[in-house]
This record gives C-alpha cells, sequence and structure tokens, in this order.
C-alpha cells in the first residue's frame, strides 16, 4: 500500500490539464495542512485519506475534491476532532458524484471533554448525488457542537445509508440539510438525537420532489435533559413518505422535538410512521405540523401520547382535502401528563377504512382535544 504522510504542510493531486486521478489501496494523510484533490476524474478506491488537527487545540485539515466527476468506493476520509480544536472540512464538488461500497465520511468529535472541539463540516455540491452503502459521522461527545452535512444538488439519491449527527454531551447535536429538485431516500437511517443535556439537531429537507421510504427513519428524539431537535420537510410539489418513519420522541425532562411537513400533494402510505410522543419521564411531547393542498394517509400511525408527566403532542394537519384510510392519530395519556391538542382543519374531511382519533386518558391525566375545522373560517 502506498502511504503518503505529508506532515503540517499542504498536499495537492491533480495538474493543468485536469486530467484523471485514481488512487487505489492507498493511505494519504496530514497533519495541520490540507489535501485538494482537482481532475477531470477523481476515484478513490480502498483508501484512507486522513486530514487532522495539529495535537491540542489544532483545527483539523480541509480535504477537497473537485472534478466532473467524483467516485468513492471502500473509500474513508477522515477528520474528526479529537482535542479543543474543530473537525475537518470536506468539501465535494463536481457535476457527478457517487459514494458506496462501504465508504464513510467521518468529521466527528471525539472529545468527550466540556470544553471539547466542535465536529467538522461536509459539503457537497453536484448536479447528481448517488449514495449508497455509505456512512457519514458527524457526531460529538463532549462540550463540542455537533457537525453539519449539507448537500446540493439537482438529483439526490440515498439508499443503504446512515447518517449520524447525535449529541452525547454538553454541545448541540448536528446540523443535516439537503437542497434540490428531487431528493430519493431509500433505507437510509439519519438520527441528530440527544442522550444529554445538549438539544437535538435539526434535519432539514428542501426540493420539488422528496420520497422516503424502504424502511428509512429519520430521528432527532430526547434521551435526557437536552430538548429533541428540529426536522422540516418541505416540497413544492409532492411529498411522500412510505414504509418509514420519522421520530422526534421524549424518553427524559426534555421537551419533544418538531415535526413540520409542508408540500402541495402529501402521502403518508402504507407503514408509514411519524412519532412525537413522551415516552418517559417528565418532558412534554412534541409538536407536528402537515400542511398542503391534499393529504392523504393510508394505513399511517401519527403518534403523539404521552406515557409519563408530561403532555401529550400538538398535532395539526391543513389542507383542502384531508382523506385518513385505515389510519390512527393519538394524542392520548397513559400518565400523569395531559392528553395533547388535534386539530384537522379543511375544506373536505374523509376518514374510513377503520380509522381512529384518539385523545383519550387512561391514568390520571385529563384527556387532550380533538377539532375539526372547516377551512378557510367563515
Amino acid at each position: 500500500m502506498p502511504i503518503y504522510t505529508p506532515r503540517e504542510i499542504g498536499v495537492r493531486m491533480g495538474d493543468s490539464t485536469f486530467g484523471n486521478i485514481n488512487v487505489a489501496d492507498s493511505l494519504l494523510e496530514t497533519v495541520g495542512g490540507s489535501i485538494f484533490f482537482q481532475g477531470g476524474t477523481v476515484y478513490v478506491v480502498d483508501t484512507l485519506i486522513a486530514g487532522y488537527g495539529s495535537e491540542g487545540s489544532g483545527d483539523g485539515a480541509t480535504v477537497q475534491l473537485t472534478a466532473s466527476t467524483i467516485t468513492l468506493s471502500n473509500a474513508e476520509i477522515r477528520g474528526e476532532a479529537t482535542g479543543l480544536g474543530s473537525g475537518s472540512d470536506i468539501l465535494f464538488d463536481a457535476t457527478t458524484i457517487s459514494i458506496g461500497n462501504g465508504s464513510t465520511v467521518d468529521v466527528s468529535s471525539k472529545s468527550a471533554l466540556d470544553n471539547g472541539g466542535d465536529a467538522g463540516t461536509i459539503r457537497i455540491a453536484a448536479q447528481n448525488v448517488n449514495i449508497t452503502d455509505a456512512e457519514f459521522l458527524l457526531d460529538t461527545l463532549g462540550g463540542g457542537v455537533g457537525g453539519s452535512l449539507t448537500i446540493d444538488a439537482t438529483d439526490i439519491g440515498l439508499s443503504q445509508t446512515s447518517i449520524k449527527a447525535q449529541t452525547e454531551g454538553l454541545g448541540e447535536a448536528g446540523q443535516i440539510s439537503m437542497q434540490g429538485e428531487t431528493i430519493a431516500w431509500s433505507n437510509v437511517d439519519v438520527n441528530a438525537s440527544t442522550t444529554s443535556a445538549g438539544i437535538g439537531g435539526s434535519i432539514v429537507l428542501s426540493a420539488d420532489t422528496i420520497s422516503i421510504d424502504g424502511g428509512s427513519a429519520i430521528e432527532s428524539d430526547s434521551f435526557s435533559s437536552g430538548d429533541g431537535g428540529e426536522i422540516i420537510l418541505t416540497a413544492t410539489r409532492s411529498f411522500n413518505l412510505t414504509n418509514a418513519r420519522i421520530e422526534a420522541e421524549v424518553l427524559g425532562s426534555g421537551a419533544g422535538g418538531l415535526v413540520e411537513i409542508k408540500a402541495p400533494a402529501i402521502t403518508l402510505g402504507q407503514d408509514s410512521e411519524i412519532n412525537i410522543s413522551a415516552v418517559s419521564g417528565t418532558g412534554d411531547a412534541g409538536v407536528l405540523t402537515i400542511a398542503g393542498t391534499t393529504i392523504t394517509a393510508v394505513n399511517a400511525d401519527i403518534k403523539g401520547e404521552t406515557f409519563g408527566e408530561g403532555d401529550g403532542a400538538d398535532i395539526t394537519l391543513t389542507a383542502d382535502d384531508i382523506a385518513l384510510t385505515g389510519t390512527l392519530i393519538n394524542s392520548s395519556t397513559k400518565g400523569d401528563g395531559a392528553g395533547g391538542f388535534i386539530a384537522l382543519t379543511a375544506d373536505t374531511i374523509s376518514i374510513d377504512g377503520g380509522s381512529a382519533i384518539e385523545s383519550d386518558s387512561f391514568s390520571s391525566g385529563d384527556g387532550g382535544e380533538i377539532y375539526f375545522n372547516r377551512h378557510p373560517f367563515v
């Protein structure tokens, strides 16, 4: 295996004619420097690229790949923060980007210190992004803030991929943002939860069409005293959630998270679930807002229950037409907290096929409220 270990200096690979760059079965490492790839195509396979900060308080390196086509296959790019310095900045800029076959990009903060460094950033800009069988790590263990992942492309496709941006300390969890014309996820696990005092992270998707299926999961839960995060999903044409789940649950004293879905046509399909319940502890359940022209839910579950001292969730659906078939909306209480608030506002509301809307009390807490409103108000 070729090994390149430049120290305290930058590394630049490429040439003025922007030819092809192929790196296989190699180690490229810099401490306190930078690594740049610039070519017509950049192909990295079975290779570790590491850009670390100098020992102690040094920030991580910048690793930048610029080409017409970038491919990572069974490759690792690592730029973790291990002390007081921040993690690396990893930048991808191309027309077509493919990341997969067990590839990992890691800019997490490994320091458990209360004043530990922030995790780094990953930025991906392209026309077409295809990520399959890959892992992105942006989590934080101590006081450092979680990292950020930004993807800005025309078409964004993810499958069999994990994105971890949790916090296990005082620092806030990370931020995940994707913007394009089409976003399609299948079997994707995205987690920006908090298991300590730091607040949960944010997950923001914005596109013309968003499709999430194949067992995908989006999570920004609160497991301790930190509040849950935000999940904001916005489409200008259509949003589809099928055989997938969105979670902003509470299992401690922190407040539940916020889930917001906005699109003209919203479909919650077979085996889809949105869960903002207060499962245990004293924290209130989260807030869910779904707004569009049409909202169609078929064999879907929307849960905002409370099982502890916290109150149930606020769940609001607003559209011209709302159709529920075989769907459960539940903001009941099974603990000391009060049941939640459920409001459906539309010109037409259709509920059939064994659907149920519940805000009951099964314990000492008061039951909640359910409202059906005609829109617009007169």
